[in-house]
């Protein structure tokens, strides 16, 4: 008989591989490998590295290695949801096993390598303008201190941060902690990721006990055994997981009717990643449905001004700041508005004709599902319109489609009764994943043709929007949230 004790196990299992299998996908990087063996002053790496990588096909075998795991992680994932829809009861037990794997499937992906993205070594540069260099962050790009082979490790090293002070502010206990050590930096990005998932669970645990007993395992699980946040926040070391715990803070105190309390998580949130700042909006618009016209004065109005005293705190970085934020906007990969974007160019239009008119079809389209979703807030909850609208804002609008995005939605999609649209998002987090196979089969060819951005785009979104389109019986209705 299948339990959620074996299904954990299995989970488990497949964790500890793909920990293997991050170290055969930064093998096929020599350059990464070069550094990093200069770095640690461990010229046995690079040597060691190169002689393994030819050993064991790194060229050739993490691809399909890679998509049979991740595949492999959302079956054994898809057969604990279903086992706790059929099965589940609000016991101790279950509720402990959740907790307990979730907290293992994070010992487990902290040794795994950050092959997957480099976003960890931009955090690393970032911290040592500051500790080591003296300087702005927000207004000396790392690249402006060539003497320091740090830098070179990442990918964004001529952009100054585009993260606000409560994110910098958790980016410096790890330099505090880990000073010049690369390994303890990137185990010290880990753990901060891990720390505040296990928060957000337990908070999550919290709200689900409150406001929807009967959901409580089967929404625990939704969250803390999704395979994204592993790969993404623990092995990857992202730090989205900040911006969407205190996101969820927020969420949690305006539930409660606590309009003060709820305007500082949003701000904190807001002040860690911006995007946070799209979920505000809903927010007072589900506030204005239920008729509590003075909390949302309150609540927007304070979240104003807590946001302005976040940004003012950089001093005359707060102008870099924004700068950043809008030279960020301009980065386009793997996205609707980047396929847009090239079209346009592709057929004559100047570059800032092309912008425009991507946008002029982007826009518009996301607006009018803000305007649906928002309309239908009283009916269809509050969590239900804010999945909805940051899907919408990551097919349509977000110049950039990265995979770790979705941490900003999930522990909202785990506040779903089963259905369409909790579907659509958990299997976003799949194909979200799946791209890294595609990118990886685009390195045998031409990695830089643009066809690859579209295949790229379509595998992630596609799967998503077919489940969404296509009706079927055994979805249900959203679930009406106090």
């Amino acid at each position: 008989m299948v339990t959620l004790k074996k299904l954990g196990i299995s989970l488990w299992l497949l964790f500890a591989f793909y920990s293997v299998l991050s170290y055969l996908i930064f093998l096929r990087d020599d350059f990464l490998l070069e550094r990093i063996s200069l770095l640690t002053e461990a010229p046995w790496v690079l040597t060691a590295g190169r002689r393994w990588a030819k050993i064991l096909h790194v060229n050739s075998l993490p691809t399909p290695l890679f998509f049979i795991s991740v595949t492999a992680m959302f079956i054994v994932y898809g057969k604990a949801l279903q086992l706790l829809r059929k099965r589940g009861s609000n016991t101790r037990n279950a509720k402990k096993t959740i907790i307990r794997f979730a907290v293992l499937f994070m010992m487990t992906t902290l040794f795994s390598f950050p092959a997957l993205s480099t976003d960890v070594f931009d955090y690393i540069a970032s911290n040592r303008v500051l500790f080591v260099h003296h300087a702005n962050p927000w207004l000396e790009a790392p690249q402006n201190f060539p003497q320091d082979e740090f830098i070179y490790l990442g990918s964004w090293k001529s952009r100054a941060s585009v993260y606000g002070p409560v994110q910098f502010l958790f980016s410096s206990l790890v330099h505090v902690f880990a000073q010049n050590n690369l390994i303890a930096n990137i185990i010290g990005f880990k753990l901060t990721g891990a720390l505040f998932a296990i928060a957000l669970i337990l908070l999550m645990k919290k709200w689900l006990e409150k406001f929807a007993p009967d959901n409580l395992l089967y929404g625990l699980t939704v969250f803390a055994w999704n395979p994204l946040i592993y790969i993404e926040i623990i092995g990857n070391a992202h730090n989205d997981i900040i911006m969407a715990f205190f996101t969820f803070l927020g969420f949690y105190w305006l539930t409660r009717r606590k309009s003060v309390s709820a305007a500082v998580g949003l701000s904190l949130a807001v002040l860690s990643k911006v995007a946070a700042a799209l979920f505000v909006p809903i927010m007072a618009f589900w506030l204005l449905g239920r008729k509590r016209k003075r909390q949302t004065v309150v609540f927007v109005s304070l979240f104003a001004l807590f946001t302005a005293m976040g940004i003012l705190t950089l001093g005359e970085g707060s102008v870099g700041f924004v700068k950043n934020l809008g030279f960020q906007l301009g980065l386009y990969l793997r996205s609707l508005p980047t396929i847009l974007r090239y079209a346009f160019l592709k057929v004559g239009f100047p570059e800032s004709k092309a912008l425009i008119a991507e946008k002029f079809l982007t826009i518009p389209l996301f607006a009018a599902l803000f305007v649906m979703t928002t309309s239908k807030i009283k009916r269809i909850g509050l969590p239900a319109g804010m999945v909805i609208v940051m899907l919408g804002y990551l097919m349509l609008v977000s110049p950039m489609l990265q995979p770790w995005y979705l941490v900003w939605v999930l522990p909202f999609v785990a506040l779903l009764s089963p259905g369409r649209l909790q579907t659509t998002a958990l299997v976003f987090s799949f194909s979200s994943l799946m791209h890294y196979t595609v990118l990886f089969t685009s390195y045998y060819f031409s990695p830089l043709h643009f066809a690859w951005q579209i295949v790229m785009f379509m595998v992630i979104v596609l799967p998503p929007l077919a489940v969404w389109l296509t009706p079927k019986s055994w979805y249900t209705q959203f679930r009406r949230q106090r």
